[in-house]
């Protein structure tokens, strides 16, 4: 506000664009250099658009405008995001690269608001060769989600077949899941268990996982695979609020002794599908690579 008010009383014109410098240094320092990140993502959002002015004279106006778009994501601003992010691909000086960065951000933001078209549209409208390995492989995960979500889950799975990345197995879990292939999703999750490490407690993500593939395995009776799990994981379930439901789950295991109702609701109290669903996209977030500096 102090440089904007002086920019009023600059005396040439020389001066007026030393303090637009200045003002351009200190809006990067926010939104490139993480000073911004310090603030609530409302409070950084709405101090963006005070000077949003400032952003298109700065050489890292595509890269602060993506960051933005994420910040506002985090908070469920999806509409104004995905709007940002359009107003960048209308510029004239892109290359195919960053119009492609912004068009997979723009396809994760319409898959989370429910438009998988227009997911798809947006990822062949921007599709180019000249990408990493890693962002090709993060462009084939996002299209194949909103193929999956569109119903074409043969289609999808043929994307992410030698795809054994966090992003690529949860996605193919839940497609196995959704259409009760539980063999299939028993053996695409299990790539997400790790090793237990003695005196280690069990993080969130890997009760989750570990509940869901007994889950998995319960439904396709392999109670043997069930046995060995539990050999291997009481320890780090025990003294946790998860103590109780992987012991239904993995007790019991005779075919006559099965009380189905028991296990559904075992599933249904730590609600390991709608956990799972929102693993998932987080991990889609945090996977994302990293924008062009310039």
């Amino acid at each position: 506000e102090t440089y904007q008010q002086s920019i009023e009383l600059a005396s040439s014109p020389k001066q007026k664009e030393e303090v637009f410098d200045k003002m351009i240094k200190l809006f990067e320092d926010l939104y490139m250099n993480g000073r911004a990140d310090e603030l609530q993502a409302v409070k950084a959002i709405a101090l963006y658009k005070d000077y949003d002015w400032l952003a298109p004279r700065s050489r890292y106006y595509t890269a602060i405008s993506q960051k933005l778009a994420d910040r506002m994501v985090a908070v469920d601003l999806l509409t104004s995001a995905a709007d940002l992010l359009k107003s960048q691909l209308r510029l004239v000086n892109l290359t195919a690269e960053q119009k492609a960065q912004i068009g997979v951000r723009l396809a994760v933001i319409y898959l989370f608001d429910q438009d998988n078209i227009a997911a798809l549209e947006i990822l062949n409208d921007t599709e180019t060769d000249k990408l990493s390995q890693n962002q090709k492989q993060y462009r084939k995960i996002v299209k194949a989600k909103a193929l999956s979500a569109l119903g074409q889950r043969d289609a999808a799975l043929e994307l992410l077949e030698d795809d054994y990345s966090q992003n690529a197995l949860l996605l193919k879990t839940d497609i196995y899941w959704k259409s009760a292939q539980w063999d299939k999703a028993a053996d695409t999750i299990k790539y997400l268990i790790e090793k237990p490490q003695q005196g280690q407690k069990l993080s969130s993500e890997q009760i989750s996982y570990i509940l869901d593939w007994i889950t998995t395995l319960k439904k396709a009776n392999r109670n043997t695979v069930i046995y060995r799990i539990r050999n291997t994981f009481l320890p780090y379930f025990k003294n946790t609020p998860y103590y109780s439901t992987f012991n239904v789950l993995t007790t019991n295991l005779e075919v006559n002794r099965v009380d189905m109702n028991d296990i559904d609701k075992a599933v249904e109290d730590i609600s390991a599908y709608s956990n799972f669903s929102k693993l998932y996209d987080n991990s889609l977030l945090e996977a994302m690579p990293q924008q062009p500096q310039n």
